[in-house]
């Protein structure tokens, strides 16, 4: 299924569905970061890929 056909279907099955095809195209093509998160924190904002190798440790199952 194309990109186009996809969206379609995913925006006639209800908002749970719409809010994952939403998450899905941002896995593709991260949004661009604001720069409100380092106005207001002081610290550069990050993408998750990069916070969660920083934090792999701690969300990894107990061994």
């Amino acid at each position: 299924m194309t990109r186009h056909p996809a969206r379609s279907k995913i925006r006639s099955c209800g908002p749970g569905v719409r809010v994952l095809g939403y998450q899905a195209e941002y896995a593709e093509e991260p949004p661009a970061l604001s720069p409100t998160f380092e106005q207001v924190t002081g610290r550069k904002g990050r993408t998750l890929a990069p916070w969660a190798a920083d934090h792999a440790a701690e969300l990894a199952p107990d061994a």
